[in-house]
């Protein structure tokens, strides 16, 4: 006789009160406990997904370590200034971005 597996784990699901309700609805409609609804569902094979509802997976290349260490802190930066043009710093910021184009334009000019 083969022992009865114990349930004991939860998934737990935050779902809209209407969508719970079809949920609830569709189980009782096939004789069946909300949990043992979504069983079935979760078993079924994903040929019976229709393609709009299946999740389309992204293959990103990969990307140099250092330079997204770099865009991270530029981002960081672009951050700081936009803090500290909105705390009413703005012409201070403005004068250290003045100054900061300067010797970027020195140092393009030198090469």
């Amino acid at each position: 006789m083969k022992k009865k597996e114990i349930k004991d784990k939860f998934i737990k699901l935050r779902v809209s009160e209407t969508e719970r309700d079809s949920w609830n609805a569709k189980a009782k409609a096939k004789g069946l406990t909300l949990a043992d609804y979504f069983r079935l569902l979760a078993d079924e094979k994903p040929t019976n997904i229709s393609p709009v509802q299946q999740v389309k997976r992204r293959n990103f290349t990969k990307a140099d370590p250092e330079l997204l260490r770099q865009v991270a802190k530029i981002g960081n930066n672009l951050n700081q200034i936009a803090r500290a043009v909105n705390s009413g710093e703005s012409l201070k910021v403005l004068e250290q971005l003045i100054s900061i184009e300067r010797k970027l334009k020195e140092l393009t000019n030198a090469d």
